[in-house]
């Protein structure tokens, strides 16, 4: 447990700048500022407490099944599948991302009976099919082929939200289940929103909202835990600033 702490490169980093700042005089106060960026940006704590505001309490309600649940697409390594799928023919193998869980809770929800059906968009890059890749995941674990449905082209979560909106040729459910990760939930359910859609919530890849002492720590994984939030707190401006939300 000790040793994950000797050998992050981040804490040696830090020791080395206020080394730096303990022996030299000048610009003290510009180092004070990087080391306090660098620090929230690579530390745990930010994302922690970022999330603490950021996330919204899910709503689900299992006491009566949904009709539906719409599961964010984003789920599948597509750097993997366009660069290395190809040195590896013959071999059946599934590249998920840190996403994956979002599709794993649909594929329970449906197994338990809790959800009759889910719905995915048709998420394309290029020639790839992120689409097909989950079908046949989720095919494999013996769900009825009827139960997922794919609902339109999309390439974001406002388009998510707009083609779930259009398929439907009539009134569009007014109960249904929207499965995303924790941190992603508040720009998906608001481009619903948009669209006067009102969906119970359901959210994975959830952290713990507990503190420790390597909470504290910079590390590596928490400088890719804060890319994370700015992408998603960037993202959520951006739909601000064009309407979408």
């Amino acid at each position: 447990m000790i040793k994950e702490y000797f050998i992050n490169p981040f804490i040696y980093a830090f020791a080395l700048s206020f080394i730096f700042l303990l022996f030299r005089r000048v610009h003290k106060k510009s180092l004070i500022l990087i080391i306090v960026f660098f620090y929230l940006i690579s530390t745990p704590l930010t994302y922690n407490l970022v999330n603490r505001v950021w996330n919204i309490e899910d709503s689900k309600d299992f006491s009566i099944p949904y009709e539906i649940a719409v599961v964010s697409s984003g789920v599948v390594d597509h750097t993997w599948y366009r660069s290395k799928r190809a040195q590896y023919p013959g071999v059946e193998y599934v590249a998920l991302n840190q996403n994956k869980e979002r599709i794993f809770a649909g594929i329970h929800l449906l197994q338990s009976q809790m959800v009759k059906q889910l719905y995915f968009g048709d998420l394309s890059v290029g020639s790839f099919s992120e689409t097909e890749v989950v079908r046949n995941v989720v095919l494999s674990q013996g769900v009825e082929s009827e139960r997922f449905v794919v609902y339109g082209e999309v390439n974001s979560s406002r388009d998510e939200a707009e083609k779930f909106q259009s398929y439907f040729t009539g009134v569009p459910p007014k109960r249904f289940l929207l499965i995303t990760s924790e941190i992603h939930m508040r720009r998906a359910l608001d481009a619903f929103h948009k669209q006067g859609l009102y969906p119970d919530t359901f959210s994975v890849n959830r952290i713990s909202p507990k503190i420790k002492l390597k909470t504290f720590l910079p590390s590596h994984g928490g400088a890719r835990a804060n890319k994370i939030i700015f992408y998603e707190l960037s993202g959520w401006l951006a739909y601000y600033f064009r309407g979408d939300i």
